[in-house]
């Protein structure tokens, strides 16, 4: 854990409270413990297989309150499977992009619906056009107010505008959380939240339950 991690953007960190999920990690940490090989041969990577056989990715809805997804993985399932969950989405979608929107899920938005789906990136995506064309995508971008309007101008004048970078990164400046809201008012809300890269060792949860309490489901989502 770095100071930039802590205080240099926006991130996102996991608390475990459920006995069930916890052994999922302890599962998969005690399995790191052995150091197995990680290689895109099949007959000598001991860690993909093993990930897909005992976190498989699920079958349209998630069954669970909360299933866990370890990564790395041989295919691009998990990412195909988050695609097809925005695609099912009916009334809202809330999607942070730190690095871009992937192309999987820029089909997904290329596509028009009556509802919202907001999308919060840390830099401008390589196909920004293609993501706003669409009129119900609403999307943006981390950067700094710049003084550039009247009313900006004006809060600078009245030294109210006084914004500035920590300084502690370098790489990324804004956003570094990485999660996806798929109706979260409605009765199936689903959060995906964590990292997937294919070649990184990080979780996803996928969290599923109706919401008796707005308030408290945002208050206790945006720390996990």
């Amino acid at each position: 854990m770095t100071d930039g991690g802590i205080f240099g953007h926006s991130n996102v960190g996991h608390i475990v409270r459920d006995p069930s999920v916890a052994a999922k990690y302890l599962s998969y940490w005690e399995k790191l413990k052995t150091d197995p090989k990680m290689d895109r041969r099949p007959d000598n990577d001991e860690l993909r297989p093993w990930n897909e056989e005992h976190y498989p990715i699920p079958q349209g809805e998630p069954a669970d309150d909360i299933t866990v997804i370890f990564s790395p993985r041989r295919t691009l399932a998990g990412l195909e499977w988050y695609a097809q969950r925005m695609e099912a989405a009916t009334s809202a979608v809330f999607l942070t992009a730190a690095f871009g929107v992937n192309d999987l899920f820029e089909e997904v938005f290329a596509q028009p619906r009556d509802y919202l789906r907001y999308i919060l990136l840390e830099t401008e995506d390589k196909d920004m056009a293609n993501l706003l064309r669409t009129r119900n995508n609403r999307i943006a971008v981390g950067n700094l107010l710049s003084g550039n309007n009247a009313f900006e101008t004006w809060l600078q004048e009245q030294r109210l505008l006084s914004e500035h970078l920590t300084g502690l990164n370098s790489h990324v400046k804004y956003i570094h959380t990485k999660y996806l809201l798929l109706d979260p008012l409605g009765d199936k809300p689903v959060v995906i939240t964590g990292a997937a890269a294919s070649d990184a060792l990080q979780a996803i949860e996928v969290r599923s339950r109706p919401i008796l309490n707005a308030s408290r489901f945002i208050r206790e989502t945006s720390f996990r």
